[in-house]
């Protein structure tokens, strides 16, 4: 058994699938829920091993798969025994691929595109703790690069935080890039 989240609205559920079973019911209840009663989340009307659900919010839910068998027009479920799995899903991010020179003052920040993003946000700061401002604001999902005019010497650390319609990811990771006075090369690191 297994949960996986396959993009930030998505989760993919696989289970041992039962022989002569018509089908599964998904149900799920929040982790903190003191004895609560699972919700009916996906009625899965074939012999599978896997489901994708629709996630509802981005708490920690307890998920079961519970079989039944279809006699007629009558469902007779199976007595749940089986393990729960806990899952909280995550609004999902990107990871910064490169900072890299581009012509002699130009640093170029490229980024991992995000399937269903509609927006990024790319922050930068010449201090790695703080400081940090929104520098440049992604419109679509498809572009994934913004390149800046940048002092030779000076240090600059980035980060990107995805947008989808109406929320917002935790921050990539933060790259620090530098454009030396003297040597014609640039070296990137990851300070996180």
């Amino acid at each position: 058994k297994n949960i996986k989240q396959t993009d930030y609205k998505t989760l993919k559920l696989t289970w041992e699938k039962k022989e002569g079973v018509s089908g599964y019911l998904i149900e799920r209840i929040p982790t903190d829920a003191n004895n609560g009663k699972y919700t009916l989340v996906k009625t899965v009307t074939k012999n599978t091993s896997s489901a994708s659900v629709t996630i509802k919010d981005y708490k920690e839910y307890r998920y079961r798969v519970i079989p039944y068998i279809e006699v007629g027009k009558e469902k007779y479920y199976f007595n749940y025994s089986g393990t729960t799995m806990s899952y909280q899903a995550k609004v999902l991010g990107t990871e910064i691929k490169s900072v890299k020179k581009s012509g002699s003052s130009y640093l170029k920040v490229t980024w991992n595109k995000v399937k269903d993003a509609t927006g990024y946000k790319v922050y930068r700061s010449e201090h790695e703790n703080d400081g940090y401002k929104c520098v440049y604001t992604v419109k679509s999902g498809s572009k994934t690069s913004w390149k800046h005019k940048a002092t030779k010497g000076k240090q600059y650390y980035y980060y990107v935080v995805v947008y989808y319609s109406k929320l917002k990811s935790e921050p990539s990771k933060t790259v620090a890039q530098m454009i030396p006075k003297t040597d014609t090369k640039a070296s990137t690191k990851d300070v996180t």
